[in-house]
């Protein structure tokens, strides 16, 4: 199983591994290949994300420049996935208040 990890964007084949919504491809092969985390490795994901997008805003509210190879917006959308798998809302009503 693969490290969830904050450092690094996605693989660029990753968008290969879903199905193909265009032609109605069905998601059993990518379900087939999956496993699900445990709670608990996604709860500690989750705080890192949150922790993560945290110290980003803090250096783009203080104008300076963001630490670390990931841009942004990839952290911040880890953590709404991650807050969206733990959470009873919507994608879109996902809070990602810092």
């Amino acid at each position: 199983m693969a490290k969830l990890d904050f450092g690094k964007g996605c693989d660029k084949d990753f968008v290969r591994l879903l199905p193909d919504l265009h032609t109605a491809e069905s998601s059993s092969g990518l379900r087939a290949k999956v496993m699900p985390r445990s709670s608990d490795e996604i709860l500690a994901a989750c705080d890192l994300a949150y922790c993560l997008h945290c110290w980003t805003r803090q250096a783009q509210l203080g104008n300076r420049r963001v630490p670390g190879k990931v841009p942004p917006f990839v952290v911040e959308e880890r953590r709404r996935a991650l807050d969206w798998l733990l959470g009873d809302v919507e994608w879109d009503e996902v809070s990602l208040d810092t």
